[in-house]
């Protein structure tokens, strides 16, 4: 398996687990359920194929990239019933974490993905 294929499935599956949570919470009626699971899952598919399509082609200069995936994983919180922050992350460690040394902008933008990704884990299960 190659490495960003790892990645990619790796992000969605984060994605998928925690959309769970949030698609069959406490109360599934208001949560939406099965079928708004299964839409988001595709919608989240198609995101993670075409952003993990582009990602390689950044990774000789990663640093910018991946501060602007970072930035997109910190916005897409606020929507996170979509799972994008979870599929920003993923792209954002995909970059950074095959870079050595490690600039400060990519520790940064790996900061951020992460704490989005939690944020979105937290959200998913509490909200």
């Amino acid at each position: 398996m190659s490495r960003e294929l790892g990645f990619a499935l790796g992000s969605f599956a984060f994605a998928a687990i925690f959309l769970a949570f949030a698609n069959t919470g406490v109360d599934p009626g208001e949560n939406g359920g099965g079928r708004e699971y299964l839409i988001t899952l595709a919608i989240d598919a198609v995101v993670v194929a075409v952003l993990f399509w582009l990602v390689p082609r950044w990774a000789d200069r990663p640093d910018i990239p991946a501060l602007v995936l970072a930035a997109l994983a910190a916005v897409t919180v606020a929507v996170f019933f979509l799972g994008f922050p979870a599929l920003f992350a993923g792209a954002v460690a995909y970059l950074v974490l095959g870079v050595s040394p490690r600039s400060t902008r990519a520790t940064v933008a790996l900061a951020v993905a992460g704490l989005a990704a939690a944020a979105f884990a937290v959200l998913c299960v509490v909200g």
